[in-house]
């Protein structure tokens, strides 16, 4: 039983290490050129926590991104509210693109 212990620690001590040095498992090589966060309502109090934004408008280029990188940012954005990202509409001029997105709940779908 005392080699297991050490054994034990080098195992965990060395997966972490590893970790850290891990590319993250998904990630946006290249940020898209505007993230906008919106607030349609009238002002009122300092917004909360729990005032999540109205709506998430990216604009981006389609010869650099794609529609999976811009879901990506706009969930990330949704998390902060423990909601997920519905894509509501989407402009094309060219190769650029403006995607529009709601944060709507639960999390769990």
């Amino acid at each position: 039983m005392g080699a297991y212990p050490g054994s034990l620690l080098a195992l965990v001590a060395s997966s972490l290490l590893l970790a850290g040095c891990a590319a993250p498992p998904y990630a946006v090589s290249d940020p898209p050129e505007a993230i906008v966060l919106r607030w349609d309502r009238p002002p009122g109090p300092p917004l909360l926590a729990t005032g999540k934004p109205d709506s998430v408008t990216i604009r981006w280029d389609s010869t650099r991104n794609t529609v999976s990188d811009m879901t990506y940012i706009a969930e990330r954005q949704c998390l902060a509210w423990d909601e997920h990202a519905e894509e509501v509409s989407e402009e094309a001029d060219g190769t650029q693109r403006r995607s529009t997105f709601v944060c709507k709940g639960p999390l769990l779908r």
